[in-house]
């Protein structure tokens, strides 16, 4: 099964995505994914690791001529070893006990199961209370309104001096736009006029767009897989195709590439 943890790991690196970065897109723990990696199979859980598996190789697009009989051959594996582990803690020596003892066994743990029922029943009536007590304080019309509305804006990151003024920023004249469509997997990190730092995992045919008043600084992996227009015009890419960009700086007139991270 090395072939298939070494697919998965160079697919990754050509992608120049960090384990980190696989890890917050497709929400599984970071030691499984280092276990896919290493063919460490056996540390994946026993019901969940054929999925994560697949759910990896989904994410990095790999295409399925490469991976479909390697994936096979670890399901055919990962079966035989699971029935292996239910006969071996199957208890041959339940079936002698004796009929008087499986009543008493029967009555005490009926009993216990009430007592159970009754205590869960009354912890989760006095957190509750304290839930509501302390924590739940039911939003405004007003406010209701403005969280239906701001779903709908959700990738538009703005940065302004003036948190109190949002509606006039769009009208300023000096304001830059900058519209990235993802035709690739692309990590990108933007810092805009200095005071607001954004990164996204862009995935294919996903879409952000980002505000700032006088500049972007941008940090790009997998340059070319990114599409970048800055006030609806289509920005030349940042470098060789596949490289790593860094701190490209973007005005509403020119675009410098290598300035400093401040």
């Amino acid at each position: 099964m090395e072939e298939l943890a070494s697919i998965i790991k160079n697919k990754r690196e050509k992608l120049n995505i960090s384990i980190e970065e696989v890890s917050d897109a497709i929400k599984v723990r970071k030691n499984l994914l280092h276990a896919i990696e290493n063919a460490e199979f056996e540390k994946l859980p026993s019901v969940y690791g054929k999925s994560f598996i697949k759910e990896y190789i989904n994410f990095l697009r790999i295409p399925e001529e490469e991976y479909s009989d390697l994936l096979n051959e670890f399901i055919k594996l990962d079966s035989i070893k699971t029935k292996k582990a239910n006969a071996a803690i199957s208890n041959p020596n339940l079936g002698n006990l004796n009929t008087q003892n499986k009543s008493l066994l029967s009555i005490y743990f009926n009993n216990n199961y009430v007592n159970y029922l009754i205590y869960l029943a009354l912890g989760l009536a006095v957190i509750g209370i304290l839930y509501f007590s302390i924590f739940y304080h039911p939003e405004s019309e007003a406010e209701q309104e403005i969280i239906s509305n701001a779903t709908d804006i959700d990738t538009t990151v703005i940065s302004d001096n003036d948190e109190n003024n949002l509606f006039n920023f769009f009208d300023k004249q000096d304001s830059i736009s900058l519209e990235v469509f993802a035709i690739d997997t692309a990590w990108i990190k933007i810092d805009m006029d200095g005071k607001i730092v954004d990164e996204a995992l862009m995935v294919p045919n996903s879409k952000r767009i980002w505000k700032a008043k006088e500049f972007f600084k941008i940090h790009q992996g997998n340059v070319g897989a990114l599409k970048i227009k800055r006030n609806g015009k289509l920005l030349e890419p940042f470098g060789s195709p596949g490289s790593v960009a860094k701190n490209v700086k973007v005005t509403k007139t020119s675009v410098e590439k290598n300035t400093p991270w401040d």
